[in-house]
């Protein structure tokens, strides 16, 4: 059980302007290194939660999917087979053809905004995702 309050933010920043007097008030300098030390963790532990709080609403996806984009296959297709939709399925939600939707997928049509963002929306992905 944890016997001390959590400092404040105003408290660890006082602790961190103070840094150049408690190194020079201690000679060995063990004590001020450690509590700078502790003041770092601090600062990175803050940092870690405000990029989790940013990111806590977004959809994760298993190494598989991340794996096959970072190998270069083609997004549309990754999130298509992750969401267990045939091109057929996808045409019914975006009424984009199926024949321009697999030219899209082999990268032989880059895909106009228009057409992508439908994509984005029918793979409840975001845009960004696919290009």
């Amino acid at each position: 059980m944890n016997r001390f309050k959590p400092l404040t933010p105003k408290e660890v920043d006082t602790i961190e302007g103070s840094a150049p007097d408690l190194l020079a008030a201690h000679p060995d300098k063990t004590g001020a290194t450690i509590i700078l030390r502790l003041v770092a963790t601090i600062r990175d532990r803050e940092e870690e939660l405000v990029a989790y709080a940013a990111t806590r609403n977004e959809e994760s996806f298993p190494d598989e999917i991340v794996a096959r984009l970072l190998d270069g296959e083609n997004p549309v297709r990754v999130y298509r087979h992750h969401r267990a939709m045939t091109l057929a399925a996808l045409h019914d939600a975006t009424a984009i053809s199926t024949a321009y939707l697999s030219e899209i997928e082999t990268g032989k049509k880059p895909g106009s905004a228009a057409s992508l963002k439908k994509i984005a929306t029918a793979l409840n992905v975001a845009l960004d995702d696919l290009v």
